[in-house]
């Protein structure tokens, strides 16, 4: 019997939808999206980063987070995950540059409006 294969998409944010930039809301509002064709490739990762995790010494509470990761762990993390097969796609907005007025005004309606932007440009990944 043939394996039944499911993609898994994963998306997240960072930024946030605010426009109050005098109150310290973000200049830029990012939406990056992975997608992995099958589940398992998911798991096979998360394996990896989880005994990544072990070599350097961090609990499985620990996050890879850009600012507050180091270069030589940085480097750990992208050699261990380019080994795996994976797509990634971003969306980054400027805030300070978007001009539609109807949606700046509520970050509820901005959030939705940019997370829609990022679903459909992606068919591709998700179909």
């Amino acid at each position: 019997m043939p394996k039944i294969m499911s993609k898994l998409v994963f998306i997240d944010d960072s930024g946030d939808p605010g426009f109050k930039f005098a109150k310290g809301s973000s200049r830029f509002f990012v939406f990056a999206l992975i997608c992995f064709e099958d589940k398992s490739h998911a798991h096979n990762i998360s394996n990896a980063l989880r005994q990544l995790k072990t070599q350097l010494g961090k609990g499985n509470e620990f996050e890879f987070k850009s600012s507050k990761t180091g270069s030589s762990h940085k480097i750990e993390f992208w050699n261990t995950v380019n080994r795996y097969n994976y797509s990634i796609s971003t969306i980054v907005v400027h805030k300070e540059h978007f001009r539609n007025k109807s949606i700046i005004t509520n970050p509820e309606h901005f959030y939705n409006y940019v997370l829609q932007h990022t679903i459909n440009n992606n068919r591709k990944f998700l179909e």
